[in-house]
């Protein structure tokens, strides 16, 4: 797995190769993988427009085993909530 980030596009990538064991025998597979990349006032704002009230947010890094998976800010997890109109 290795991956980088296209400043210009402004979207990360991953290229992941797996071998997967079918029966006796292994079968490689690649995946190639983008995310677009939002800055975190671009995030926070657009769950506000679509709804959603308070936000939180938490760097992924330290949930990860090893930093080759993420490092620190380069990944967050976001918890909101959404209110149905005349629900609580």
């Amino acid at each position: 797995m290795h991956g980088g980030y296209d400043r210009r596009r402004g979207k990360a990538f991953s290229d992941v190769g797996w071998l997967i064991r079918r029966k006796s025998l292994w079968k490689r597979f690649h995946e190639h993988v983008e995310e677009v990349c939002w800055t975190p006032d671009e995030t926070r704002g657009a769950l506000r427009q679509t709804g959603f009230g308070q936000v939180r947010a938490w760097d992924a890094a330290p949930l990860f085993k090893s930093h080759r998976l993420t490092r620190s800010g380069y990944r967050t997890f976001y918890l909101t909530r959404r209110t149905l109109a005349g629900r609580d």
